[in-house]
C-alpha cells in the first residue's frame, strides 16, 4: 500500500488532511444523507469569494436549475461553457462548485453555465444525463454562440457522455474538457489498483458510486462510460486533467489513446504529485494552482478555436 503522505508535498498532503477531517470514508459506511452532509461542509471550508467583476444568476430549465456566470468586466464572447460537477453522481450541487466556477468564469471571460442535475441514488441513469441534455438542448436553441462542455470527476462522466451521444446532431459543441474524468475504465486493473487507497477518493468510492448511479441497470463488470463506444470519430478537440495518485488516472489516459488513435486532436495533462478532488485546493497548492491555470488557458484556447499543444 502506498504511503500518500511520503509522495505528496506539504501543501497537498495539508490539503488531504483538511479534506479527510471533513468528508471521511466514503465507502458506503455513511448514508447517503451523511455523505452529502459532510460534503457541504467540505465545500464550505474550501470557499473563496466571489471575484470582482461577475454577474450571477440563477434559472430553472424545464425544472433542472442551473447558475450562469458572466464576466462583465474582461468578457469572452467567443463561446460559453456548460459545467457538469463532480461528486460522484450522488453528492455535490451548484453550490459545491459555485467558487470554482466563478473563478473559472473570472480567469476566462467565458458564460459559464452550472448545470443542477437530478442526483442518484433517488434519481439512476438516465435521468442525471437526460437533466444534462435538457440544459445543452436549452444552450443550443437560446445562444448562438458555441459551446464547451466541461466537467470534473461523474461530471466528466456526464460532459463526455453527451458529447459522445450528440456529435451527429446538430449542436455547435467545439470542445470538451475533462477534469480527473471518470469515464469507465476497468475497476480491476492499472491506475485502480495502484491507487485503490487514495487518500481522497478510492477505488471501494467509485464502485459505491456506480452502483448507486445505474441502481438496477449496473453491469456486471461495473464499467460503463464513454471509453466502451465503439465509435470515436467526428469528436470536438478534447483537453484532459489527470492526477497522478488518483484510481481515476487510467480513464483520461486511455480516453487520449483512443481519440488519437481515431484522428481527435487530444491533450492529457498527467498532473504529477496531485490527487482526485485538488480544484479545491486551487487557492492553496502550487501545483494545483498551476493545473487550474492550465484549465483556464485550456478553455480559452478552445473558445477561440486554438491548438497551441503538440
Amino acid at each position: 500500500m502506498k504511503n500518500y503522505k511520503n509522495l505528496l508535498d506539504s501543501e497537498t498532503w495539508e490539503f488531504v488532511e483538511k479534506t479527510k477531517s471533513f468528508l471521511g470514508s466514503l465507502t458506503g459506511t455513511q448514508t447517503v444523507k451523511e455523505q452529502r452532509d459532510n460534503f457541504n461542509k467540505l465545500w464550505k471550508a474550501f470557499t473563496s469569494d466571489y471575484p470582482e467583476g461577475l454577474k450571477i444568476y440563477n434559472n430553472i430549465i424545464d425544472e433542472v436549475p442551473i447558475r450562469v456566470y458572466t464576466n462583465e468586466k474582461n468578457c469572452n464572447n467567443n463561446a460559453e461553457v456548460i459545467y457538469f460537477h463532480g461528486g460522484g453522481f450522488v453528492v455535490g450541487s451548484l453550490e459545491s462548485h459555485d467558487s470554482i466556477c466563478a473563478d473559472i468564469c473570472f480567469h476566462t471571460g467565458l458564460t459559464i453555465v452550472a448545470v443542477d442535475y437530478s442526483l442518484a441514488p433517488e434519481n439512476t441513469y438516465p435521468k442525471p444525463l437526460d437533466d444534462c441534455l435538457t440544459c445543452l438542448k436549452w444552450m443550443d436553441a437560446n445562444n448562438d454562440k458555441p459551446i464547451i462542455l466541461c466537467g470534473d470527476s461523474a461530471g466528466g462522466w456526464l460532459a463526455s457522455s453527451l458529447t459522445h451521444a450528440v456529435r451527429y446532431k446538430n449542436f455547435n459543441i467545439i470542445g470538451q474538457l475533462l477534469i480527473y474524468p471518470l469515464l469507465g475504465a476497468d475497476i480491476n486493473q492499472g491506475s485502480y489498483l495502484s491507487n485503490a487507497n487514495s487518500p481522497t477518493i478510492t477505488r471501494e468510492d467509485i464502485i459505491f458510486y456506480y452502483k448507486a448511479f445505474f441502481g438496477e441497470n449496473i453491469k456486471v463488470d461495473l464499467r460503463d462510460g464513454p471509453l466502451l463506444d465503439h465509435d470515436f470519430t467526428n469528436l470536438p478537440p478534447t483537453i484532459i486533467f489527470s492526477a497522478e495518485f488518483d484510481p481515476l488516472f487510467d480513464d483520461g489516459k486511455e480516453y487520449e489513446k483512443l481519440l488519437k488513435q481515431n484522428g481527435i486532436k487530444v491533450k492529457f495533462f498527467e498532473e504529477k504529485g496531485l490527487i482526485h478532488g485538488y480544484l479545491r485546493a486551487r487557492n492553496s497548492v502550487n501545483i494545483a494552482k498551476n493545473s487550474f491555470k492550465n484549465i483556464c488557458i485550456g478553455l480559452r484556447n478552445l473558445s477561440k478555436n486554438k491548438w497551441p499543444y503538440k
